[in-house]
């Protein structure tokens, strides 16, 4: 996100398209130094050159009192940079962008700091489709073995926990049709103001932290039928090797496909740790089938101890195409709780007699009200003491049933529950 400074406005002497080497403060006016703007602050600015002007993002740096011209978000030269003339002026200012971002732009990710995880909490696993945390699951097929985790390990956005898979046993050469991701499946109440399908789509950018080793990895967005799949690839440099690191990557609004809009599946979002040749397609354009990565896509998967993990997770709308994503926000963790809870919930060491009901002299009758209502109906997993439980009735609020206890003087209580409506 870009930072606001006041009263920075100065004279360039610079010429053309590039780089702007500062001058002095216009009269009235501070410089940006004197306006508070640090080295390697991003700041939206505006330059103003006789019949022409831009507004863009640049980062500030102090040595040689330079802005650089990073992002063009809009200009009187159809967008493009504007040729400036030796006399403009360059000012720091708020756009509108800016102002957009600092209303809070809507993070479509559930569980972005990572840290809920009710079914697995800080226990780890190696099976395909193992929880570490709630909404992201490690998913593969391979001939090593992969152990994933919640691992309590602080992020750059604030976070307490981040998503860790390692490499226990590796996989060095990969049959056409293996692969390693870490998988993020979205409801389609959820983006359906992204419009996707239709000419109105929106662009989306997704940000998020990573720290792996070096190679080429991929993000990819995909709809709930796997038939519209864009693919984008990342870099991670030898420089930046098993460090934490920022990436952001954009999606344009696809036009075509089925996106459903409903509380179904409607968008996955998938990193690719490795994939075969049979997932593998062009980056940067919508296909019409199932991909995770592309034939530069390293096998990261292929060298016993590494290690990957993700955390600092948002996915924005982005109808300007700025390709700008704003700064993490960590939500409440109360937040977090209720919106994992839609899609999965479980309550242990409960004291509910089974007795609230006398339906004959071998059952009782139980129910029992949801925390946060069900993303729909979910599949009910209790576990009693004493006896058995038989479901009669469920929906997304609540659920009811009895326990087999043989005769009325056993004691008999429900110990746990997990509604599961994850999709």
């Amino acid at each position: 996100m870009a930072k606001l400074f006041n009263l920075a406005r100065m004279s360039t002497a610079t010429t053309g398209t590039g780089a702007i080497t500062l001058g002095s403060a216009i009269s009235g006016f501070l410089s940006f130094a004197d306006a508070g703007v640090s080295n390697a602050d991003v700041v939206t600015y505006a330059i103003s050159d006789g019949s022409s002007s831009e507004i863009g993002r640049g980062t500030y740096t102090s040595s040689g009192t330079t802005l650089s011209r990073d992002t063009i978000l809009a200009s009187t030269n159809s967008g493009s940079a504007i040729s400036l003339s030796g006399t403009a002026q360059v000012i720091i200012t708020g756009s509108a962008n800016d102002f957009y971002e600092r209303d809070g732009r809507k993070n479509y990710i559930v569980n972005p700091g990572m840290r809920v995880s009710q079914e697995n909490g800080a226990s780890s696993g190696t099976a395909s489709g193992y929880y570490p945390v709630d909404q992201f699951s490690v998913v593969h097929s391979q001939d090593g073995t992969l152990t994933s985790a919640q691992v309590a390990s602080a992020t750059p956005g604030g976070s307490t926990h981040r998503t860790r898979v390692t490499v226990t046993t590796a996989d060095a050469s990969l049959s056409a049709s293996q692969y390693a991701l870490i998988y993020h499946p979205i409801e389609g109440r959820r983006v359906a103001d992204l419009r996707f399908g239709g000419s109105s789509a929106k662009d989306v950018v997704v940000r998020f932290g990573w720290k792996s080793p070096a190679g080429t990895y991929a993000v990819c967005l995909s709809n709930q039928d796997d038939n519209r799949t864009y693919v984008r690839e990342f870099t991670i440099s030898g420089g930046d090797a098993n460090a934490d690191t920022v990436q952001t990557v954009t999606f344009p609004g696809d036009t075509s496909g089925t996106w459903d809009s409903d509380n179904t599946l409607s968008m996955q979002l998938r990193w690719t740790l490795a994939t075969g040749s049979t997932f593998q397609t062009t980056a940067n354009a919508w296909q019409a089938s199932e991909y995770y990565g592309t034939s530069s896509t390293s096998n990261g998967i292929g060298t016993i101890s590494n290690v990957f993990e993700l955390f600092d997770v948002g996915m924005y709308a982005d109808p300007d195409s700025t390709g700008i994503a704003p700064e993490f926000e960590l939500p409440h963790n109360d937040h977090d709780v209720r919106e994992c809870m839609d899609y999965y919930e479980k309550t242990t060491s409960l004291a509910a007699y089974a007795a609230t009901i006398d339906i004959n002299n071998t059952v009782r009758g139980i129910g029992f009200t949801y925390k946060s209502e069900k993303r729909d109906t979910a599949s009910l997993s209790v576990t009693v003491s004493g006896g058995s439980w038989v479901t009669t009735s469920s929906n997304k609020e609540n659920f009811y049933g009895y326990i087999n206890i043989g005769d009325t003087t056993s004691t008999v209580y429900v110990t746990s529950w997990i509604a599961n409506s994850r999709m």
